[in-house]
């Protein structure tokens, strides 16, 4: 797993998945400049969803800082029969493919 620094860029953008509308945080890794963790915000605070959401980006995040790729999170997503994702899992894994996907190759740590 990798060191984060305190303090490292992080940039928001508003997503819509089933009729609500969730901010997207991007936390980069000033060292690499590769995607390092992942918050979400949109349900309302303390709700279950709001608690999935949390659960689901800390999750997303170990698996980045472990070194999955932004595509492989993209590849686990339940997808429409045309490719669109479901739910906001694969909405998010697809916005960090579409603006953070850095070429395959080893990883160093």
């Amino acid at each position: 797993m990798i060191k984060l620094s305190n303090r490292r860029p992080c940039v928001t953008y508003d997503v819509q998945s089933g009729g609500e509308r969730y901010h997207i945080s991007v936390g980069i890794n000033p060292d690499t400049a590769e995607v390092a963790e992942i918050f979400g915000y949109g349900p309302k605070p303390g709700s279950e969803r709001w608690a999935i959401l949390q659960d689901l980006c800390i999750m997303m995040s170990k698996q980045l800082q472990r070194g999955v790729t932004p595509r492989q999170l993209a590849a686990q997503a339940i997808r429409e029969e045309g490719g669109a994702p479901v739910s906001v899992v694969g909405i998010m894994a697809d916005l960090l493919c579409e603006n953070f996907t850095t070429p395959p190759g080893p990883r160093t740590a």
